[in-house]
């Protein structure tokens, strides 16, 4: 290690690939060459070549190395990957996303390269090079276009695995990008080698397709095959996503729900709430027999007791619609009152009042009022209260009632809004996605009239005029 300091770019990424080629993981090294790398790369003729690039990512990865210095001093430059070949382009772009590395300049160029080369890459590259931008978050529709004709030839020449069917499919859903003869491909292949599929697959494959609202009936007969066979295998993550996946295309298949529901009752305390949640959304909305379905949602009701800290208003609201829409005699106001009396705060079980509302309106019952209330609290300050409050006629809300009134963080995001906590790594600062907001009609109407409002003052454009204004009347809704 004396020496590092006088090794040249390419010594330094030949020296962490050998290390990570024998697999031996030695910190001290590891830190000397992250030390050195930004010394040696400021070096007259300290250049990197592309695929040297690649070993070095590839190596920090297989190393488990925690630091991304080598990485961020190297690519800072927008750099040309011509010289890559498929393997190294589809090794960097993993390494990069398995490090978390965001560096829009390299991905451009790896996706440029990887276009250009595309009739040469195989199946695993393919889903590789997919999964990292997917999981990066990065949009290149250019990009996903090809590798999506690519890999349909692939699955069609049938020299794809399981697990590269499920990864494509999982890295198109996730960039919400609906290419349909792929998702046929992977349909008919998937369908043809299920027995192969392990529960992982399952999942991934199943809420893909889901995601991207594709109910293919035979290969989520398919699945739901595997799966019973399978059922012992699973995590509790990867039962509750695949019923999910069939609820939310209305696929029922019972045998399927009576398998999950059994393995559910057997090992709940594995259970996290929002896995426990959405079993029990999943299979109220799939209509399991009642006799069958509320000894489950008992237990669940129980279970999530336990968990009472994690809540939030996805998993209340799913709980208690189930609960509600499968006339469990549980009563969902009280359960709700319940949980604020145990120290929730209001804005983790907000959008839940919805279903409050809802059954108070169904039964006339008196609580409508107080509802309306706790929407008002749980809301944005301005117009979105001043609305709700007039139709809850300000009832006054007790003192065990906790609400957090401050922005919200990424934390807060991720529990209450999980399907945008995902771009907060990218688009941190949009305001909408930080601040207390209910999701109900009140604050989308509310959020109309402030707009509305904002557009009819002096020196406003009426119609949007630049990109920013654009952005903004997008954020808007």
């Amino acid at each position: 290690m004396a020496k590092i300091a006088e090794f040249s770019p390419q010594s330094l990424s030949n020296t962490a690939w050998a290390f990570a080629t024998l697999a031996i993981s030695n910190a001290p090294l590891l830190n000397a060459l992250s030390d050195a790398s930004g010394a040696t790369l400021a070096r007259p003729g300290g250049v990197l070549s592309s695929p040297s690039l690649a070993n070095l990512a590839w190596a920090l990865v297989k190393l488990r190395s925690q630091s991304c210095s080598m990485l961020e001093a190297i690519s800072l430059p927008a750099m040309n990957m011509d010289n890559c070949s498929p393997p190294q382009l589809s090794n960097l772009a993993w390494s990069c996303a398995s490090l978390a590395f965001m560096q829009p300049p390299l991905l451009a160029a790896v996706a440029a390269s990887s276009q250009s080369s595309s009739s040469k890459w195989n199946s695993q590259q393919l889903s590789n090079l997919a999964w990292a931008f997917a999981k990066l978050l990065y949009f290149d529709v250019p990009l996903m276009d090809v590798v999506a004709c690519q890999a349909q030839r692939t699955i069609e020449g049938l020299e794809t695995s399981a697990h590269d069917l499920a990864a494509i499919a999982w890295s198109f859903a996730t960039l919400e990008l609906r290419h349909q003869p792929l998702l046929d491909a992977v349909a008919c292949a998937a369908g043809r080698t299920i027995s192969s599929f392990t529960p992982q697959n399952i999942m991934n494959t199943s809420w893909s397709f889901a995601v991207l609202t594709v109910p293919d009936l035979p290969l989520f007969s398919a699945i739901a095959w595997q799966a019973i066979k399978t059922t012992g295998d699973f995590q509790p993550q990867g039962l509750a996503l695949t019923l999910w996946s069939f609820a939310a295309l209305r696929i029922s298949k019972l045998p399927l729900i009576n398998a999950v529901s059994s393995v559910a009752q057997r090992r709940v305390q594995e259970f996290q709430l929002h896995h426990l949640t959405k079993i029990a959304w999943a299979s109220s909305v799939l209509m399991m027999p009642p006799e069958q379905l509320h000894p489950l949602l008992d237990t669940i009701l129980s279970a999530v007791e336990g968990h009472l800290r994690h809540m939030s208003s996805p998993a209340a609201h799913s709980l208690l619609w189930s609960l509600w829409h499968s006339g469990s005699p549980a009563a969902v106001g009280d359960i709700f009152t319940g949980w604020l009396r145990g120290g929730v705060d209001l804005g983790d079980m907000s959008s839940a009042a919805e279903v409050l509302l809802l059954d108070a309106e169904w039964r006339r019952g008196v609580e409508e009022r107080f509802w309306l209330m706790l929407l008002s609290a749980s809301s944005r300050k301005g117009t979105v209260r001043e609305v709700i409050s007039k139709c809850g006629a300000e009832v006054a809300l007790p003192e065990w009632v906790s609400v957090d009134d401050a922005a919200w963080d990424v934390t807060k995001v991720g529990k209450n809004k999980p399907e945008l906590a995902k771009y907060m790594q990218r688009f941190a600062s949009l305001q909408k996605w930080v601040q207390p907001s209910s999701g109900n009609h009140w604050d989308k109407l509310s959020s109309l009239i402030e707009f509305v409002d904002h557009r009819f003052r002096r020196g406003v454009p009426k119609v949007p005029e630049s990109a920013a204004e654009l952005l903004r009347l997008l954020e808007t809704f």
